[in-house]
């Protein structure tokens, strides 16, 4: 049997916890620019947080996982990042610049 990847169960977390009304209007608060499954930050945090604990464990950055959320259309996969990076950052190295700043980089026009 395939093992499930660190994605697709944070994914699968932030559809379970998902509010589509929610969504709906977080998505026209942000005017239509961005994607949301509909989570306020508490209910986001809580349903990724025994992954962010299992992976401080691993005392690295996933960055493939990282990538993988990063591209997800919604924004609290977004957050996620964010947080992510945050909870491990005394594992961040100066080399790793680069990935951060690919992540900055790729969303900005969706500013202008």
């Amino acid at each position: 049997m395939k093992e499930i990847s660190k994605y697709q169960r944070l994914r699968k977390k932030l559809i379970e916890n998902s509010d589509p009304e929610l969504a709906r209007q977080m998505e026209s608060y942000m005017r239509n620019k961005f994607k949301f499954y509909g989570l306020k930050t508490p209910e986001r945090r809580k349903s990724y947080h025994d992954l962010i604990k299992l992976e401080k464990a691993n005392k690295k950055i996933d960055w493939k996982f990282l990538d993988q959320a990063w591209v997800d259309e919604h924004r609290e996969a977004q957050y996620f990042v964010c947080d992510y990076l945050i909870a491990l950052e005394k594992y961040l190295k100066f080399e790793d610049i680069d990935h951060i700043f690919n992540y900055v980089k790729s969303k900005q026009s969706y500013f202008e």
